[in-house]
Formats: structure tokens, sequence, C-alpha cells
């Protein structure tokens, strides 16, 4: 094989890698960020037996999102991003936010304070990566 074959062979290679991880990076973003709307919208409607089910519930979420923040923390932006947009959709619309219990109450702050920290950084990094960002509703 000619050198000029295996240089065009190569390039022709790393195009499609190239393309292949641009691909998997904005559905990677669309992933998380439905992700995030489906799981605030779970946590909106929850109804817990009790005290220490509750508990158990929002300790796995915490879990479950510090490992993300660990692992990708343009997803776990984009994925607080999305959370936010519901907790703020719900808050400006219901009116159930006093019969929450204190430590949903204290989750939906958290979601609503830090998504907003948060929604100019997701949109950016998913943007830099090649994903679309969303627009609020």
């Amino acid at each position: 094989m000619s050198p000029k074959f295996l240089t065009i062979s190569f390039f022709c290679l790393m195009a499609i890698i190239v393309h292949g991880q641009t691909t998997q990076i904005s559905f990677d973003s669309d992933f998380y960020r439905q992700l995030g709307i489906k799981d605030a919208k779970f946590e909106l409607k929850a109804v817990f037996l009790n005290g220490e089910d509750e508990s158990d519930f929002w300790i796995d979420q915490i879990r479950f999102e510090s490992q993300l923040a660990k692992e990708d923390d343009t997803a776990y932006q984009v994925y607080l991003t999305a959370k936010y947009e519901v907790y703020h959709a719900h808050q400006l619309c219901c009116t159930d936010l006093e019969a929450r219990s204190l430590l949903s109450q204290q989750k939906m702050d958290f979601y609503l304070n830090r998504g907003k920290v948060s929604l100019p950084s997701a949109v950016m990094a998913v943007n830099d990566k090649g994903g679309s960002s969303h627009s609020k509703n």
C-alpha cells in the first residue's frame, strides 16, 4: 500500500470516529435533560409512606447526583438545569408548596437555586460539545 493511501485512510477513519463521538455527546446531553425532567416530575408527585421512606428516597437521589457529578460534570449540569426548569414552572403555577415536607422543600430550594446557577454553564457546555440548547418553558 502506498503512503498516500494510508494517509487518506487514516484521515477518513479519524473523521468517522470524531463524527461518532459528536453524535454520542448530543445524545447524552438530551438523555440527561430528559432524565432530569422525568425525575423532577416524579419528585413533585411522590407520596411517601413515612419520613423514613422519604429520607431513603432523597439519600438515593443524592448518591445518584453525586456520582453523576463525579463522572460527568457536563451531564450533571444539564440534569440540574432540567430539574430547575420543572421546579421553576411548578413554583410559578402551583399552590401546594406549603404542604410539602421540610425535606422536600429543602430539595426544591436546592434545585431552584443550584439549577438556576447551572443554567448558563449547562447551555454553554452542551453548545461547546456540539449539542443543541433547549428553550425554557
